[in-house]
């Protein structure tokens, strides 16, 4: 049983890539540019979007310094610097750095992904 658990969680991490791409575009739209779900370049720091949520808090993502610093590895990001993709809401306390940190919906939607079911991110919750 363990076995058959962990392979399903195999296959709904690897679904997840492309399932990322529809959680981070506004509702019914589509992000510009376009990401190909099966093509890695144009993507991190590389893309509007996706570099402004992994830009690590305490950085400015819409610095145009920053923004190359980032897209060429001229700055590292550190294991203790976290994204802001972690925050609730993308918004991080610099006055409290723990509130609201691990508490993103984006973080919702990828456990409920992997350790329910893919279909199970388009059900309302129930408390």
């Amino acid at each position: 049983i363990q076995k058959g658990a962990s392979g399903t969680r195999a296959d709904n991490m690897k679904s997840m890539k492309a399932a990322i791409i529809d959680w981070i575009a506004p509702k019914g739209q589509t992000l510009i540019p376009h990401i190909p779900r099966n093509v890695k370049t144009g993507q991190g720091f590389h893309h509007e979007c996706t570099g402004a949520l992994l830009c690590p808090v305490g950085y400015e993502w819409e610095n145009s310094e920053t923004k190359a610093k980032l897209h060429s590895g001229q700055l590292q990001v550190a294991g203790d610097q976290w994204p802001l993709f972690l925050y609730v809401d993308y918004s991080y306390d610099m006055e409290n750095p723990w509130n609201g940190l691990l508490h993103s919906g984006l973080l919702v939607l990828a456990y409920r992904h992997v350790f329910s079911s893919p279909s199970s991110v388009d059900q309302e919750l129930k408390a």
